[in-house]
């Protein structure tokens, strides 16, 4: 059994550090990852969302069949990847799987992932350019590599690259915010899919109910009035 949780940013509400709670979103249990397991969670999630002001912009893992489910349901959305993902399974491919040198596994990172790696060019000439490059790097470290890179990393860094400038290095932290949260709910240990989705149920509730304090002046949390939170607190 496998759990698919959505997390968004409520614009709503902010802390006292002006940041919007990450709340959580419609959730699914499924016993497969195909795109047809996914398609009634996708199909709901594009019904709940038609008719607003901008098409969602959508992060996550690279799995084949959520990602299709997600362009078949949402064909106008961005998709965009962990970059942080993207990088930590390289490294264990060129570790375990290509046998890299230290050396040469860091000519291959910093091409990718640093400063003025590929993953940081935002323009579309640059970046062909850059690819261009760095491609022949890789065919004369790895060819083995460059497959893999080809298959398994362009792809994200080219959906983050068209997705616009301020998601070039988009990491997965909300949602594995939320992932941990549910895991520490369920003190790491396998639940019944009764005890699950009462837990889930109960993990929702409870960021209503820190909405429904906001609302009220109270709690950690500050409604956005026009753009600019209203901290209120109760005087003792």
């Amino acid at each position: 059994m496998h759990s698919t949780l959505s997390v968004f940013k409520n614009l709503s509400v902010v802390n006292s550090k002006g940041e919007h709670l990450i709340h959580f979103g419609p959730m699914m249990l499924h016993g497969n990852s195909d795109m047809k397991s996914y398609n009634p969670y996708y199909g709901y999630l594009a019904g709940e969302l038609h008719g607003a002001l901008s098409d969602p912009v959508l992060g996550g893992d690279v799995e084949p069949g959520m990602r299709l489910s997600e362009k078949m349901n949402f064909p106008h959305s961005k998709q965009v990847s962990c970059v942080r993902h993207l990088n930590t399974n390289s490294v264990r491919y060129m570790t375990d799987k290509v046998g890299l040198d230290d050396k040469s596994r860091s000519k291959v990172t910093g091409a990718i992932f640093g400063k003025d790696g590929l993953s940081s060019v935002a323009g579309d000439v640059e970046f062909e350019q850059k690819l261009g490059e760095v491609e022949t790097l890789f065919s004369e470290i790895s060819q083995q590599y460059l497959d893999y890179f080809r298959k398994q990393v362009l792809p994200g860094l080219r959906m983050n690259q068209q997705a616009g400038p301020k998601y070039l290095n988009w990491t997965s932290n909300p949602p594995e915010s939320a992932n941990n949260m549910v895991k520490y709910a369920i003190d790491w240990e396998p639940q019944s899919v009764y005890n699950l989705i009462i837990t889930l149920y109960e993990l929702v509730k409870s960021q209503y109910k820190e909405i429904v304090r906001a609302i009220q002046g109270i709690g950690d949390l500050a409604v956005v009035h026009i753009g600019k939170p209203s901290f209120t607190y109760p005087q003792s």
